[in-house]
């Protein structure tokens, strides 16, 4: 199988998707291309150039609308959206998109998408914990912090969460936005903060990590959270935000902490070692699960593949949406909303993905929400009786672990 795997410029750097595509490359012939939306014109013309339809498959990694390029031409398509980048994109965004396949690796983007595309799946990503060194001294609070986006999370912000509640925090500076310029604190030196830019050996950053036990989450929302995940495999105390995919992997006060965006109280890291092991724990189980996720996959990506619909969109129209979305996104999304409006088929997936169905998991999310009440208030309950805390830390990790489950499952 031949298969064009278009990428975010931004993994040469990161690599974050560099376990897909070695996943891909196990059983297909894979050709890479980067798209660097910072300069957009460029890079669509020169993606306008490639013969789409020599491949098998196309496979676009978290910019999804390059797929209207290669869908225009009737080629196969797999989008593969994460949730930072597009899970407050509307409805009519994924029916336009509609003629090509989706995977997910957030629940809550695949419960927005699976009714509107051409076939759907989601799946959890879990690295291999056995090469990460295990976090330490945890009674030494050593904090790392990955300055990515100053507008969502800094080194203040930081401190709001943990008041002198630290041994030290380590600031990488690498913002997503390359223009953003970062500058520490006055009063940083005093609090022994100190800060790194990226490294010429990815072992240096690595071995920062490995210095600290406490991880601050760098973004409000993640698409799969690399870093987030890296740290819980650590057996790092891990803090994130409430929102995906955070919730989706952490647990409150179970394997990690949460806290709502723009809600700063002061987090208590009294019980970060437990946290910390609970991570570990969570991905030493997740990992099992990808792996045999993994034993699926491959007939899945051929079953994508086999999927040929007539275009939908002509070659000009694709263009004009692809041009939009990185240059002005509400005119993409009246143009996205047009193409939907004006093509039958995608405009009957929209309407039934709002009918009963749509009402029933808003009722589910409601029935949802009460348990969460519910399981929160006996923990709460439970966290007043005397003593409870040092019994809860006595359970075996097995019990701790089934509880997490039941939690994750309840906070879906």
């Amino acid at each position: 199988m031949r298969i064009l795997f278009l990428d975010h410029a931004f993994h040469r750097k990161t690599g974050s998707s560099r376990f897909f595509l070695d996943f891909l490359k196990g059983f297909s012939d894979v050709t890479l291309e980067f798209f660097d939306p910072l300069i957009a014109d460029s890079e669509i013309e020169r993606l306008v150039a490639l013969n789409f339809t020599d491949f098998d498959l196309v496979v676009v990694w978290q910019l999804e609308a390059l797929a209207f390029l290669p869908i225009s031409v009737g080629a196969s398509v797999l989008v593969i959206p994460m949730y930072d980048g597009s899970g407050a994109q509307p409805a009519e965004h994924w029916a336009a998109l509609s003629d090509a396949s989706i995977l997910n690796f957030s629940y809550n983007l695949h419960v927005a998408t699976r009714e509107l595309m051409a076939s759907a799946k989601v799946v959890q990503y879990f690295p291999d914990p056995k090469p990460f060194a295990l976090a330490k001294d945890f009674e030494r609070p050593r904090v790392f912090f990955w300055h990515r986006r100053g507008d969502q999370l800094d080194l203040e912000t930081v401190f709001r969460l943990l008041p002198g509640n630290f041994e030290s925090i380590h600031v990488h500076i690498a913002p997503d936005d390359p223009d953003e310029e970062v500058t520490l604190p006055s009063w940083a030196s005093r609090y022994g903060v100190t800060s790194s830019r990226w490294f010429d050996d990815p072992k240096g950053l690595s071995d920062v990590i490995d210095s600290c036990n406490v991880a601050v989450c760098p973004r409000f929302s993640e698409g799969i959270g690399m870093f987030m995940l890296e740290a819980m495999a650590r057996g790092m105390c891990v803090i994130g935000s409430s929102w995906p995919v955070h919730n989706e992997y952490i647990a409150n006060n179970i394997n990690g902490m949460l806290f709502d965006p723009g809600s700063y109280g002061a987090l208590d890291l009294s019980d970060a070692e437990r946290l910390g092991t609970m991570a570990r724990k969570g991905v030493e189980a997740g990992r099992l699960r990808w792996e045999e996720d993994l034993k699926a996959l491959p007939a899945f990506v051929a079953a994508c593949a086999t999927l040929k619909r007539p275009p939908s969109l002509t070659p000009a129209t694709a263009l004009r949406l692809v041009r939009s979305y990185f240059e002005d996104m509400e005119l993409y999304r009246q143009l996205a909303s047009g193409l939907v409006a004006g093509n039958p088929a995608m405009a009957r997936a929209l309407k039934a993905s709002r009918g009963p169905e749509d009402l029933a998991r808003a009722a589910e999310r409601q029935a949802m929400g009460v348990a969460r009440q519910h399981l929160e208030s006996l923990r709460e309950g439970l966290g007043r009786i005397p003593g409870w805390r040092r019994l809860r830390a006595l359970l075996p990790s097995r019990v701790k672990i089934v509880l997490a489950r039941l939690f994750m499952a309840v906070r879906r």
